[in-house]
């Protein structure tokens, strides 16, 4: 959120977020997770580093057996949003993309959910035009492994909409701009696969 000028604060800052990742108390494990989101979408160079131990805890927080509680799904799926941001901001790292893909898509946290949906429809949308920046989301080999994953959770993120319709408290999982781009891939993946 700070841009740039947030860069003299990482020495200090950037530890403290990867303690607090661990904490006991949810709402402080949230905002570090978060933080280390950020940090390593916008300076990756300087998370590099550390990288092994944002992996390893991201995943763990992930993976862990009450990662869904009440107490504990926002900082899961702020987790699972800042592996997506490793994804992108590190290159291709399959078992990545594969924990990432399998915890989509998100309920919970409005802000993360649109931000991993949209990333996913760039991601899928990249490797249809097979731009080599990206990582290959739908798979490495000519088979397209995860074609069925994607299509799993653009197939949950629509029947989520078609059930919250109406409901003034459900949270918007995407914005409008990735309700039609969903649409149109999931079309051209069937076509395709």
């Amino acid at each position: 959120h700070c841009g740039d000028s947030a860069q003299r604060y990482l020495d200090l800052a950037f530890p403290k977020m990867l303690e607090y990742s661990q904490s006991d108390n949810s709402l402080l494990r949230q905002a570090s997770i978060y933080g280390i989101g950020r940090v390593v979408e916008n300076f990756p160079e300087q998370s590099r580093p550390a990288i092994q131990t944002i992996i390893d805890r991201l995943v763990s927080i992930i993976q862990c057996e009450n990662s869904k509680s009440e107490d504990n799904i926002d900082a899961t799926e702020n987790a699972v949003s800042a592996l997506g941001r490793a994804c992108v901001a590190l290159g291709n790292r399959n078992f990545l993309q594969n924990v990432w893909l399998k915890n989509l898509p998100l309920r919970n946290d409005e802000e993360e959910a649109q931000y991993c949906h949209k990333l996913l429809c760039k991601l899928v949308a990249g490797d249809i035009v097979e731009a080599e920046n990206q990582p290959k989301i739908l798979g490495m080999s000519s088979k397209k492994e995860n074609v069925g994953e994607v299509i799993r959770i653009f197939q949950e993120i629509t029947k989520y909409m078609e059930t919250q319709k109406g409901n003034e408290f459900a949270i918007e999982i995407i914005d409008s701009e990735t309700k039609p781009t969903i649409q149109q891939l999931m079309l051209k993946l069937k076509q395709m696969y």
